[in-house]
């Protein structure tokens, strides 16, 4: 008897790592690569590139993307929402890179979004020139990575 085949899932961390914690949505990719996941899970390192990284989740049955947003609370203060959540035609101010959600809206007129499409985000310190995380984006990562990882949880819960 044929097994039942796992359903895909996507990690996409965007961002851009030279400007300190802009850069946290791929931050959290190298954390999440420090665990063992199940082989079904993809992460993938999107730097700035937004769209041509959305190719890379294409077939995905739940895509979660890891990012920055200004959404004008406190420093390291974590947001969780799907597309629909903003509404029909409207941005969160300063969200995505690249126009990701404009890429979701393209990929879903050609077949291509993923049907379940979640957004973790943190809202940076400080973006200006630099490598390293500030220290309050860092002591995020471990909370960003456990939304991340429960969001996977509770996806292969309902689905297989």
């Amino acid at each position: 008897m044929n097994e039942p085949q796992k359903k895909k899932i996507a990690i996409l961390g965007v961002g851009n790592v030279i400007m300190r914690d802009d850069g946290a949505g791929v931050h959290a990719i190298r954390e999440l690569e420090k665990i063992e996941l199940p082989e079904n899970v993809a992460l993938i390192d999107g730097g700035t590139s937004g769209l041509d990284a959305l190719y890379e989740t294409s077939g995905s049955d739940l895509l979660i993307i890891i990012d920055t947003v200004l959404g004008g609370e406190e420093p390291g203060s974590i947001y969780r929402f799907t597309p629909e959540d903003i509404g029909a035609g409207e941005e969160l101010p300063n969200t995505l890179h690249m126009g990701i959600l404009d890429a979701l809206k393209m990929a879903e007129m050609t077949g291509d979004r993923p049907e379940n499409v979640v957004v973790v985000a943190v809202e940076p310190e400080e973006i200006t020139a630099g490598l390293e995380l500030t220290e309050t984006i860092k002591n995020r990562l471990g909370k960003i990575v456990e939304i991340v990882l429960s969001e996977v949880e509770l996806f292969l819960k309902n689905n297989n």
